[in-house]
């Protein structure tokens, strides 16, 4: 039987692991491809781990124009009861350091 706590634990694993790949992919491509990105349709790819779910992938201000970029990633994939959309992001500096919270 699946539960809640299995579900949690499952959607988490798939957003470190999407979050692995997005750092990886587009990492090192700095500020300046992230700041390019903001208005943009999304990045979308497929999961590495999962071909049912996809990944999308944008970009805001965190909390000023030219400041911080705050990158948003989902995993997109339906459910029997809709669609579920877990979200995790991280920020990259005007250095183009990546910031990536601590779970």
């Amino acid at each position: 039987m699946n539960t809640g706590w299995d579900r949690k634990n499952r959607n988490a694993v798939l957003l470190s692991q999407a979050r692995d790949v997005i750092t990886s992919t587009f990492g090192a491509k700095g500020y300046e491809f992230w700041r390019a990105r903001i208005g943009q349709d999304p990045l979308l790819l497929p999961h590495p781990n999962d071909a049912t779910i996809e990944i999308e992938v944008g970009s805001r201000w965190d909390s000023k124009p030219d400041g911080a970029i705050r990158v948003l990633i989902s995993i997109l994939h339906a459910t029997r009861f809709g669609i579920l959309v877990p979200t995790t992001s991280f920020l990259v500096d005007l250095s183009g350091r990546i910031d990536i919270p601590s779970a």
